[in-house]
């Protein structure tokens, strides 16, 4: 009976082992899919602001172009 008991808890002890570190690996996994959302809202955002200013220096240089004496041929 105390040899069973033993192995009992040594069962017990190696569960609650795995059990933690598949909690761990899981919040591990879980941080790392967070951080690669946001990395890609960032990226999205970035892209979003280059097209916008980039659409607004088109404009610039149109205005330019068209208020200065100068024609493109």
């Amino acid at each position: 009976m105390n040899f069973t008991s033993t192995l009992l808890k040594i069962d017990l002890a190696v569960l609650s082992c795995v059990l933690g570190l598949m909690a761990l690996i899981y919040n591990s996994l879980k941080a790392v899919q967070k951080e690669a959302i946001l990395s890609a809202q960032g990226q999205v955002r970035l892209e979003k602001t280059l097209e916008f200013y980039g659409k607004r220096l088109d404009n610039v240089e149109s205005w330019i172009s068209g208020n200065s004496g100068f024609k493109e041929r």
